[in-house]
């Protein structure tokens, strides 16, 4: 076959003019003119299909055009076409050729019913549809290929081994995932039957110059595809590898263990196409660059260019070896948008134990803020990630030594929260807040298509509402509005408020045990989370995150599941049907901004919430330099009066208090005369303690007036405000400051005790 488009459609042309008896050569226009003369019935392909074919870049080989309703196939959604489509793929790869598959629904038996228990190397066995050299599976847009739903552990649909120049072009490849007939367990996983996560929807091995342009692939109880040898096979080197593997314009949709492995490949561009809702068992991932185990397997020279992840319940893109045997290199992502995958340990790009790899141009959203990892890289050499866009999240280069050789790499031009490096391999330059994109410059990063029309929502939640309330900052309550300049907070101040959150989910899904692969998402974003700018704010204290527990969901007295951020596992014992309608009260959420050593000079930072039902709520934190004093009564010992005089005292005034040390705080004497002070029972007291650092954190108390008296409180660095007690007698009073972990900086310059109006 062809090696490009022009040399394919001069082909072609040839083609057109042995079956049409034309002797002049033919321009494209030709050919779609002669196309549109033929009948919907003719043996050929439908105008619309082939014209199709042409425009995904396929030009196909046309000696032998073959009908599948010609061999007998029904289409009619229940009749075994098994043996006619394989009929008329015998008969065309003969010469090489088109086989056209017309509008209807096709059931196909993908797996060997001689051998259901021989698991992932079933899905390699030569049962399905065995698609040869030299031929096109060409399906009309309205047409499915759909496997009859089996007991098998593994299975193919669409079986493309040791075969070159094959084209599946258009319709629909559907797998088994809600009808798999669960009688026969694989083996035991965890104490439970295990029924297998194998069945493809095509399976590729040891083949060249293969395209797949325009098909969708869903609800496959494995992959929608899978480039993986036979187990016979797996020490054959290149012999089983596949090269030259194009993946154009495709939809991955519900599939339950990945959308796409590339297994064993040296060569392929994966381009436009939809990976979403991956669900059901580990890994569960858009798209995983997973070389096996055999002697030789390795994944090579990958693009991974302008593609869409969405809601894949793990990594959208994984590259992962586990070996020098089997390396992941030369690799390409650039141009993708990756929205809302994986949960809170996930990055939504993992990159682990690869090298050479180039990471450029793609935009990384996590809506509600959850996801904080947007790329994780962990133990790879020469990695380059530049120009990406991750509003709400951060990449991470972690400190493991790989298998690959000393981690090496390029940070540099990217717009995130958070870059987060523990080892000196990796260069970071000039990088950049999320929020200070230019406007052109954004244009520019992620998949330009829109997939408003193929993006589905299968199994998900519905109809939800999210009433936030109770905002507290530091434990004192603050009235939250839309606009976030109306509560302007400290720097490191911690707000947490609570929420009720309600949805309606169908009963049927709560019906079958889930596990953290194997989920119910939202239907949209619990609420969508923004920072202006979006440095080092995140939202770090709400249980949702933790991701370990989650909260418990209730039905009529009855726990059914768990909720997290963005989905629910139920547990398996709800028994009832029907629409049910679920409110989880008193969710804790929690916010507070970042702050490590390698924070510095971070500015004052805007947060809006707006929640799924579009409330919106927002709070300001200060800038870490802003030392903006509370003012609001007399201040009745001044700064001049202040004296921490038994703490360690450093050359710039402050004083630092280690592990049990104490320090004492000594006001001047009181007198009647002062209009609000501490013996005046229309003020109350309040100490504003200013902490410069911390090492560790810990508990303080503030005792008073040599008595057993005392105020506990966790400190923070920037002011503590503590109120002190009242007192009926003229005294001379002390404080005493006791610290209770490593050690805290206190500035005495900036604290003071005021006397504020009851």
């Amino acid at each position: 076959m062809a090696d490009n488009l022009t040399d394919g459609l001069n082909e072609l042309a040839q083609g057109f003019q042995k079956r049409f008896k034309v002797s002049n050569k033919l321009t494209i226009q030709d050919m779609i003119s002669l196309v549109t003369t033929l009948k919907d019935n003719d043996n050929t392909a439908t105008p619309r299909t082939i014209l199709k074919a042409i425009s995904y870049g396929i030009a196909p080989k046309t000696e032998s055009i073959v009908n599948v309703r010609d061999k007998g196939a029904k289409g009619d959604g229940s009749s075994d076409d098994t043996i006619p489509i394989q009929m008329a793929l015998d008969e065309v790869k003969k010469v090489g050729g088109i086989v056209y598959v017309p509008a209807g629904t096709y059931m196909i038996k993908a797996h060997d019913p001689e051998d259901l228990l021989n698991g992932w190397q079933q899905m390699t066995r030569p049962a399905g549809l065995k698609v040869g050299s030299n031929t096109t599976l060409l399906l009309d847009e309205n047409a499915t290929i759909k496997a009859i739903p089996n007991n098998a552990s593994g299975y193919s649909i669409l079986h493309i081994g040791y075969a070159n120049d094959v084209n599946i072009v258009g319709g629909t490849i559907e797998g088994d995932k809600y009808t798999h007939i669960l009688d026969t367990p694989f083996n035991q996983r965890n104490g439970e039957n295990f029924y297998g996560e194998w069945g493809d929807g095509a399976v590729l091995y040891g083949s060249n110059n293969v395209k797949i342009h325009g098909v969708t692939f869903k609800t496959c109880w494995g992959d929608g595809i899978d480039v993986y040898p036979p187990i016979k096979d797996k020490n054959n080197g290149t012999l089983s590898q596949v090269h030259n593997l194009s993946v154009q314009n495709c939809v991955f949709d519900d599939n339950r263990r990945q959308g796409m492995s590339l297994e064993h490949l040296d060569g392929a561009i994966i381009e436009n196409n939809l990976f979403q809702n991956t669900n059901g068992t580990a890994p569960a991932a858009g798209l995983d660059i997973e070389p096996g185990d055999g002697s030789s397997e390795s994944v090579r020279n990958v693009t991974i260019r302008n593609n869409t992840f969405i809601n894949n319940t793990h990594q959208a893109i994984t590259l992962f070896s586990s070996s020098t045997l089997n390396p992941v290199e030369m690799i390409t992502i650039e141009g993708n948008t990756l929205i809302d995958n994986g949960n809170w340990t996930d990055g939504q790009l993992d990159i682990n134990n690869s090298s050479s790899i180039d990471v450029r141009g793609n935009k990384i959203i996590s809506h509600d803020g959850s996801r904080n990892f947007g790329i994780y890289v962990i133990a790879s050499k020469n990695v380059q990630i530049s120009n990406n866009y991750l509003p709400n999240g951060n990449i991470i280069l972690s400190d493991k030594e790989p298998y690959v050789g000393n981690p090496s790499g390029i940070v540099v031009g990217n717009y995130a929260s958070f870059i987060d490096s523990n080892n000196s391999g990796y260069q970071i330059e000039e990088n950049f807040e999320s929020s200070k994109i230019p406007g052109d410059a954004l244009k520019l990063i992620g998949n330009p298509t829109s997939y408003s029309k193929e993006i589905t929502h299968p199994r998900t939640i519905t109809n939800e509402s999210l009433k936030l309330y109770d905002f507290l900052s530091w434990n004192t309550s603050i009235n939250v509005t839309e606009n976030p300049d109306d509560n302007v907070l400290d720097h490191n101040a911690l707000v947490s408020w609570k929420g009720d959150f309600s949805f309606d989910i169908d009963g049927e899904l709560l019906r079958k045990k889930g596990n953290v692969s194997d989920v119910i998402h939202f239907e949209k974003p619990m609420f969508e989370l923004s920072h202006v700018p979006d440095d080092q704010a995140s939202l770090t204290n709400n249980p949702l995150y933790i991701g370990i527990m989650g909260l418990p969901i209730n039905i009529n007295g009855q726990e059914v599941g768990t909720l997290f951020s963005s989905y629910i596992i139920p547990n398996g014992t709800f028994t009832g049907s029907g629409i049910q309608h679920i409110t989880v009260a008193g969710i804790n959420f929690g916010d507070n901004r970042l702050n490590t050593d390698k924070q510095k000079n971070i500015s004052r930072s805007r947060t809006i919430i707006t929640t799924v039902d579009g409330k919106k709520y927002g709070y300001t934190f200060k800038g870490e330099n802003e030392v903006d004093k509370p003012t609001s009564g007399e201040i009745f010992i001044p700064k001049d009066k202040f004296d921490l005089s038994q703490g360690t005292k450093n050359s710039d005034g402050t004083i630092t208090l280690g592990k049990n040390d104490w320090a004492l705080v000594e006001g001047n004497n009181i007198n009647s005369d002062m209009t609000m002070n501490l013996i005046n029972k229309s003020a109350k007291s309040v100490m504003h303690l200013f902490v410069k650092e911390m090492k560790d954190s810990g508990v303080m108390w503030l005792k008073w007036d040599d008595t057993n008296n005392k105020i506990e409180f966790t400190p923070h660095v920037g002011y503590n405000t503590l109120q002190l007690p009242s007192t009926e007698e003229e005294t001379r009073f002390r404080l005493v400051l006791h610290a209770f972990f490593d050690s805290v900086t206190i500035d005495p310059e900036n604290s003071y005790v005021e006397a504020v109006a009851k």
